[in-house]
């Protein structure tokens, strides 16, 4: 279990709203890598990350489970979804 502290900056109209939260990782020897990150106010992310071998190397699958109150969900989503592609994409690069 890995855990980091998140500094980020949320876009609110022509503003940006700092944040800062707990990120945890579970890295198993084998597996499935899950992780947990708990916002204020009361957004919970979980993402369970899959690697399944193809002929071309191995394929890299994320779901995420997203909860937030109603007038945060669609900006918590995107926001969620822009991030874990921009990481995916990352992760991706270091392999090529």
């Amino acid at each position: 279990v890995q855990s980091y502290r998140v500094q980020d900056q949320i876009p609110m109209g022509p503003f940006r709203l700092r944040i800062s939260y707990v990120a945890r990782l579970h890295v198993p020897n084998a597996g499935d890598v899950t992780a947990e990150a708990h916002q204020f106010p009361r957004v919970r992310l979980r993402t369970t990350v899959t690697f399944e071998p193809t002929d071309a190397g191995t394929r890299i699958t994320e779901h995420m489970r997203i909860e937030a109150p109603r007038p945060l969900a669609a900006m918590t989503i995107r926001e969620a979804v822009k991030a874990h592609t921009a990481m995916l994409a990352g992760i991706r690069r270091c392999f090529e």
